[in-house]
């Protein structure tokens, strides 16, 4: 037996059809807000329009499988697609003004939030500046001076590196007093 639809069911399914299209036309708004939060690269974009178009095709499949016995019937198709215009050219120009703001309000409130996290790390890093600042001036010139000399004293051979006074670090005297130092402390100080 042919079932033939009435005139009523068809009209039925044109009109859920037409809020089914609407209802993807707001689903379309939800990506274009997760489009607005992420930031639009091409590759994101990309995968947004397959995602949103699988997921269209999958909802059709289920309505046209409940609402329609599961014939697909071509007023049903231009329902929907009618539904979805109407949507994106009445509500969705309103949608998308106010998911715009949304967006924009909602980074605004996260850098806020974000700022008053990171603020009393600020306020330490600031804290350890200004006392590391007062300690290099306490130490002034000589620290400056030993630092810079520092390498004067120290002999740098295939192992390891020790203290070794030569010519350059004082008067002739002190260096042999040192050196004498040095061999009293370890035998094998001065054999290079």
């Amino acid at each position: 037996m042919v079932y033939l639809p009435t005139i009523a069911s068809q009209t039925k399914l044109f009109l859920l059809s037409l809020g089914f299209g609407f209802a993807l036309g707001m689903l379309y708004d939800l990506f274009r807000i997760l489009r607005l939060l992420i930031g639009g690269k091409k590759r994101s974009l990309l995968v947004q329009d397959i995602l949103y178009s699988l997921c269209c095709t999958g909802l059709s499949f289920f309505f046209f499988l409940t609402a329609a016995q599961g014939v697909l019937r071509g007023f049903g198709v231009a329902g929907e697609i009618l539904g979805w215009l109407i949507y994106y050219f009445s509500f969705g120009s309103v949608a998308l003004r106010v998911s715009g703001w949304l967006v924009r309000t909602l980074h605004g409130m996260f850098h806020v939030l974000l700022r008053c996290v990171l603020a009393p790390f600020g306020w330490l890093l600031r804290g350890y500046r200004a006392l590391f600042s007062k300690l290099r001036r306490f130490g002034g010139k000589k620290s400056r001076k030993f630092k810079k000399n520092l390498h004067f004293y120290l002999k740098k051979t295939g192992v390891m590196v020790y203290n070794r006074c030569d010519k350059s670090a004082g008067s002739k005297k002190e260096s042999q007093s040192l050196n004498e130092n040095a061999q009293q402390l370890d035998p094998r100080f001065g054999e290079n």
